[in-house]
């Protein structure tokens, strides 16, 4: 009898602890973020906050459902975070910025939901996911929440790395554990969460290198919209040099990152073109932001504005001021990929009514299939232009449309040019050739 009890209890400890264990590995969840930050201080711990938008965005609560409220989801991120939702309504988006939920002050821009954003235990911004949230699987999601985590630990690291040293080294292992949370454009708020909690951090590091021979100083104050601002009022005042001057102080900082330069080199665009006589300097620039990163956003429009402003005529961007001349000019439009099949094809020049004061008066349009004329209108026109054209199959050739065509009055005109199909007897409306 005694054995039995004996067996009793002992299973009923191992019952209880199993139960502690399941308990202490819950979860923990507060109901605002200043909840959640109270919470941290008795037991630290990180923070991650799911916005989603109820009245707006019924997206996001199928997320909060299917992912965030999930156990799989908790079981993923264990016991070291705590989760907190915030809902953020059209109605209390509208209230003035004093009435509103202080309790929830994500000091972050919510352009879209539903966003994840992580804070540390005393609500230093780690960064935040809002990239195909709602495609991401639970597993996902926790991964990528997990991968933020790993990197506030590497920051922790350095940090501890920094208090066992003096200058120069203790700046570049904090100007490191900044580079690890993507503090950039850091204290320009207006288009950047605000991380007052990385302001102490700033600070040491200019202690510690107070020349900025690193440079981490001058990366992470670095505000590409201000310098915009400054440079473009310099250059409307008519010091263009001085606003030159300070781009180059700008870009002579080492540190700073490929996207950081060519947003300073956009700002130096800017003033060249505000500079009479100064188109040659302004492509340059463009051409130095393109190479910098040919495949970035800033790049690509590097590229595509050098395309406008040197270009030829074409169906993309039309005519633009450096084609048109006081005197006659013939420009040559390839456009072989809009006809096909035989028919009626609507042709239209139309003009660009807020870029410069002029028009364009045009003497006559030609069009030549390998050279061959096949359509014309020999007459004066100014845009807007429609014409309807009837033409015969292409069968391969190449298809060009001459324009002879001189400034009216000015040579400052921009305009599009278009060729659609508009009728065509075989019933393919593209206007291209079947395959």
């Amino acid at each position: 009898m005694m054995s039995v009890i004996r067996n009793l209890v002992m299973l009923l400890v191992v019952i209880v602890s199993l139960s502690a264990g399941v308990m202490a590995a819950e979860t923990r969840t507060a109901p605002t973020l200043s909840d959640a930050l109270e919470m941290a201080k008795a037991v630290p711990g990180d923070i991650v906050v799911l916005v989603t938008g109820s009245d707006w965005h019924p997206g996001s609560m199928k997320f909060l459902r299917d992912v965030f409220e999930t156990s799989a989801f908790r079981n993923a991120l264990g016991e070291n975070v705590i989760l907190v939702h915030v809902d953020h309504t059209e109605a209390e988006a509208a209230k003035p910025k004093q009435e509103r939920d202080k309790k929830n002050n994500l000091n972050r821009y919510l352009f879209q939901v539903p966003l994840i954003g992580l804070y540390d235990a005393q609500g230093r911004d780690i960064g935040q996911l809002t990239e195909n949230l709602e495609q991401t699987p639970v597993d996902g999601v926790a991964a990528q929440i997990q991968e933020l985590l790993a990197k506030r630990k590497e920051r922790d690291e350095l940090w501890e790395k920094a208090t066992k040293v003096q200058g120069k080294a203790r700046a570049d292992l904090l100007g490191k554990s900044l580079e690890l949370m993507n503090v950039g454009w850091g204290i320009n708020e207006t288009y950047r969460p605000k991380i007052d909690g990385y302001k102490p951090v700033l600070a040491e590091l200019k202690a510690s290198d107070p020349q900025d021979q690193l440079g981490w100083q001058a990366r992470y104050e670095f505000q590409p919209y201000k310098l915009l601002e400054e440079v473009t009022g310099l250059a409307e005042k008519g010091q263009h040099n001085k606003a030159i001057a300070t781009i180059d102080n700008v870009l002579e900082n080492k540190q700073i990152t490929v996207e950081y330069r060519q947003r300073a080199l956009a700002a130096k665009y800017a003033v060249y073109r505000r500079w009479k006589n100064h188109e040659k300097e302004s492509l340059k620039v463009l051409e130095e932001i393109q190479k910098l990163d040919p495949n970035s956003l800033m790049g690509l429009g590097a590229q595509g504005y050098a395309e406008f402003f040197t270009g030829p005529v074409d169906l993309k961007y039309g005519w633009r001021p450096h084609h048109v001349q006081q005197e006659i000019s013939t420009w040559e439009v390839d456009i072989t990929s809009e006809v096909g099949e035989a028919g009626f094809y609507r042709l239209e020049l139309n003009r660009y009514w807020n870029v410069g004061r002029h028009n364009i008066k045009v003497k006559s349009l030609t069009i030549l299939m390998n050279g061959e004329k096949v359509w014309s209108a020999d007459k004066p026109m100014k845009p807007k232009i429609e014409e309807i054209v009837e033409l015969p199959q292409a069968k391969g050739r190449q298809v060009l449309l001459r324009i002879e065509a001189q400034g009216d009055g000015g040579t400052d005109s921009a305009g599009t040019i278009s060729m659609k199909a508009y009728y065509l007897p075989g019933g393919n409306h593209s206007g291209k050739a079947s395959e």
